[in-house]
C-alpha cells in the first residue's frame, strides 16, 4: 500500500511539474515576431551600440511591413481611385524598401521580424472592417500618422546609428518618406473637403 501511495504522490508531482514547465515555457516564448527578432539580436550582439543598431532595423522592418500591408489593403478596398493608387504605391514602395532592409540586415547578421507584429495585424483587421469613404479616410489618416512616426524614427536612426551603412540607409529613406507624407496629406485634405 505504501508503494501505491508513493506512486500516487509521484504521479501528482510529475503532473504538477509538467504543468509548471508547460506554463513557464508558454510565458517565456514571445508570440510577437518583433519581440522574437529583438531577443535574437540581444543574444547575438554583446556590444550595446550594435544591439541598438539591430533594434533600429527591427523597428524599421515592422514599420515597413505595416505600411506595405495597409497599402495592399487600400489598393483593393478603397473607394476613391486616388486612395487606391496611393495604396498601390505604398505597397510596392515599402515591399521594395523591406527587401533592401532585409539584405542589409542579412549582411549585418541582424534578425528582423519574420511576420507583421500583433499591433500591425490588429490595425489591419480594424481597417479591413471599414468600407466606402470611411475606409478611404481612415487609410489616409493611418498613412499620415505612420509616416510622421517613420520620419521621426529615421531621423533618430540617422543621428544615433553607429554603423555607417545603417545610418546611410536611414538617410536614403528619409526623402521618400517625406514625399509619401506630403502626398498622403494632400489626399487627406482632399477627402476632408469632399466630406464638408
Amino acid at each position: 500500500m505504501n508503494i501505491l501511495k508513493l506512486s500516487g504522490i509521484g504521479y501528482a508531482a510529475l503532473f504538477a511539474g509538467t504543468v509548471i514547465i508547460a506554463f513557464t515555457s508558454c510565458v517565456s516564448q514571445p508570440d510577437d515576431s518583433t519581440e522574437v527578432a529583438e531577443e535574437q539580436n540581444e543574444v547575438r550582439f554583446d556590444d550595446k551600440d550594435a544591439e541598438d543598431d539591430a533594434s533600429y532595423l527591427a523597428d524599421a522592418a515592422t514599420m515597413l511591413q505595416e505600411n506595405a500591408r495597409w497599402g495592399e489593403l487600400a489598393s483593393v478596398n478603397a473607394t476613391s481611385k486616388e486612395v487606391k493608387a496611393l495604396g498601390s504605391k505604398m505597397a510596392t514602395a515599402h515591399a521594395a524598401d523591406l527587401a533592401a532592409l532585409q539584405s542589409l540586415a542579412t549582411e549585418k547578421s541582424i534578425s528582423l521580424p519574420a511576420a507583421p507584429s500583433e499591433n500591425t495585424m490588429d490595425a489591419h483587421d480594424e481597417l479591413n472592417e471599414l468600407t466606402g469613404p470611411e475606409f478611404d479616410k481612415q487609410y489616409c489618416d493611418k498613412v499620415v500618422s505612420s509616416h510622421k512616426d517613420a520620419i521621426a524614427q529615421l531621423e533618430f536612426i540617422e543621428k544615433n546609428a553607429q554603423d555607417t551603412q545603417i545610418l546611410a540607409w536611414a538617410t536614403k529613406m528619409l526623402p521618400q518618406f517625406r514625399l509619401h507624407l506630403s502626398t498622403a496629406e494632400a489626399l487627406q485634405n482632399s477627402l476632408k473637403g469632399k466630406q464638408e
